[in-house]
């Protein structure tokens, strides 16, 4: 990966825990994020191993958790290890073929 593009990564995950902070993120939203950081050639597998390896460290250390948003607008809390939890966001990416809104999983950070 690119020196440009880590910087970009860097300044995406600072921007994901602000918003994370009082808001949700959607896949997709992260996604978008990540595909104009690697420019208009990149794949959507190149879109979702960068996206996953975004993740991983907020993920890991908190700073946002992976949630189902529920009818009424409540979330429940991803279970299991952040790896289990990758692979699930993976699939799930597969599945769709490219997220659109409300697909695989939403973030939030603490709150």
């Amino acid at each position: 990966m690119s020196f440009v593009a880590e910087q970009c990564f860097a300044i995406l995950r600072k921007r994901w825990v602000l918003e994370g902070a009082d808001s949700d993120l959607g896949l997709w939203w992260v996604a978008d994020d990540v595909r104009q950081c690697l420019g208009a050639d990149a794949t959507e597998d190149e879109v979702r191993t960068a996206t996953l390896d975004a993740l991983r460290p907020l993920l890991e250390s908190g700073r946002l958790r992976a949630v189902t948003l529920r009818d009424g607008g409540a979330f429940e809390l991803w279970s299991g290890v952040v790896e289990h939890q990758l692979a699930r966001v993976s699939e799930g990416w597969r599945a769709v073929g490219v997220p659109g809104i409300g697909d695989v999983v939403w973030f939030i950070g603490r709150r």
